[in-house]
């Protein structure tokens, strides 16, 4: 009900010209820093943040770095990584060009499952430690919850004991001090 009802109100912002609703509905409607499953590409989703990137305005750039990064992410399983990589890349250049930490933290919570590869490893630490502070920056508990997660799964990208043990107490700590990385009343 929450997907259908934000994919209506994106069509009929799209119908209406109103193109502050319709970024607003297609950035509402995502999985919240989760992408898809491997067989679960949302057509519909992506349709509606491809119409609201065409008429993101150049003078919005932080919906454009939301949108691009959004759209990434809808695509993890569905399209080739260099499209994907484009896409987040562009999303992460604005952001940093902002002086807005909770669309750069936004960014980067989309970010680490869009380029999950394994030679990105390094980016993917580096990433999630820029989570990490931009998580305390902002006071959002939910970037906070996704970095601890992000730390997790890095260890186990390593595929190391040690790596993975020296990885687990950063983790555990981060965890601590965040709440749950699924904010209540977000279902995809």
């Amino acid at each position: 009900m929450y997907r259908e009802t934000l994919l209506e109100a994106s069509a009929l912002a799209e119908r209406l010209g109103d193109n502050e609703r319709q970024v607003k509905a297609a950035l509402a409607n995502h999985r919240a820093g989760w992408a898809p499953s491997a067989a679960d590409r949302d057509d519909r989703r992506v349709a509606a943040l491809e119409a609201a990137l065409a008429v993101a305005s150049k003078d919005h750039p932080a919906w454009r770095a939301r949108l691009l990064a959004t759209l990434a992410a809808e695509l993890t399983y569905a399209e080739d990584i260099d499209r994907r990589r484009g896409l987040a890349d562009e999303a992460l250049d604005l952001a940093r060009g902002l002086d807005e930490p909770t669309t750069l933290s936004r960014v980067l919570v989309s970010r680490f499952q869009t380029i999950c590869a394994p030679g990105t490893l390094l980016e993917r630490r580096d990433n999630s430690a820029e989570l990490l502070t931009l998580s305390t920056v902002t006071g959002d508990p939910f970037a906070g919850g996704l970095r601890t997660t992000r730390c997790c799964g890095r260890a186990s990208s390593q595929a190391t004991l040690r790596a993975s043990t020296n990885t687990l107490p950063t983790c555990a700590s981060s965890r601590k001090s965040s709440t749950s990385p699924t904010p209540a009343g977000r279902r995809s």
